[in-house]
Formats: C-alpha cells, structure tokens, sequence
C-alpha cells in the first residue's frame, strides 16, 4: 500500500521533463494497483448460514398424469 501511495504521489509532483519516465512508473503503478485488488478479490468469502429445517418431505405428488400427444407414459401417481 505505501509503494502505491508512493508512486501516486512521484506520478502527480513529477514536471513534464520526465513523461517517458512518468509513463513507465504510471504503468507500474497500475500493475501493482491491479495486483492489490486482485489479492482483495481472493481473500473475500461469503458466508451463508443454513436455513431452518423445514420437513421431511421434499415433494408430494397426488394423481397426477402425463402425455406426450396421445401416449401416455403414467396416469394416476401418487407419491411422498
């Protein structure tokens, strides 16, 4: 962070003599700025809590049917 900190201020006091110069350390700072949030990126984690148990059935079905066209392929089924 202070390296950043450091560039940013060389980047913003240097005169315009050295703007090949300039240019390279603002390209620096920029890889390092990347880095830095890239490192960020990869130490955040997201914690999500179970929720509460809500039963023990998952699903229900009661007479239920299905089609294709004019061929069935079950009627009637039931199950928990």
């Amino acid at each position: 962070r202070k390296t950043l900190q450091h560039e940013l201020e060389w980047v913003r006091m240097a005169p315009k003599a050295r703007q090949a110069k300039q240019k390279a350390r603002l390209g620096a700072y920029e890889k390092l700025a990347a880095a830095d949030s890239k490192e960020k990126e990869a130490n955040l984690e997201i914690y999500i809590p179970n929720g509460p148990r809500l039963g023990n059935k998952v699903i229900e079905f009661k007479d239920v049917s299905k089609a294709y066209g004019d061929k069935v392929l079950f009627e009637h089924l039931s199950f928990a």
